[in-house]
């Protein structure tokens, strides 16, 4: 939804949140396991979910918490198997409330996401209005003058 803000994930175990023409993040999540995949959903500008390389899956909403997922599943819970699944790439469909995520083995798994961790700012995916949710976004991203204060005095101390 938002031309400026963009996700990145890597094998040092983090996702960031960048604004463009910015050289650090805007918010980062140390994951403790290199993370194979992350998206936007296509129905929230401040739903994401991420995929780690140890078979979990975390859907965050921003809107709601910034710094902890609002949901989490791990690969065992789908596959009813006790061996170690790596998980490598994830998708959100943008017509059902599905997750598709794919493993090392090729096999594509696909998983429902729950009311909470999809709801929609409009009736409809279709009847969306991307400027509301920029704006949305912008909102959540943006540090008030308080946090500005409890930075400061971290640093000082």
């Amino acid at each position: 939804f938002h031309p400026d803000i963009f996700l990145s994930c890597s094998a040092d175990w983090t996702v960031k949140i960048w604004e463009r023409n910015h050289s650090k993040p805007i918010l980062s999540f140390d994951l403790n396991c290199a993370v194979a995949d992350a998206a936007w959903a296509p129905y929230s500008s401040t739903v994401f979910a991420i995929i780690t390389e140890d078979g979990r899956l975390r859907v965050y909403d921003l809107n709601i918490d910034r710094f902890a997922p609002i949901g989490k599943s791990r690969a065992k819970e789908w596959t009813n198997t006790n061996e170690k699944i790596t998980l490598t790439r994830l998708a959100f469909n943008t017509n059902e409330p599905v997750l598709s995520i794919g493993d090392e083995k090729g096999i594509i798994h696909t998983v429902k996401l729950s009311a909470n961790l999809r709801k929609l700012s409009s009736e409809s995916i279709h009847t969306i209005n991307p400027q509301d949710e920029i704006e949305k976004l912008n909102k959540v991203l943006v540090i008030d003058e308080h946090d500005k204060i409890d930075l400061l005095n971290l640093k000082l101390t």
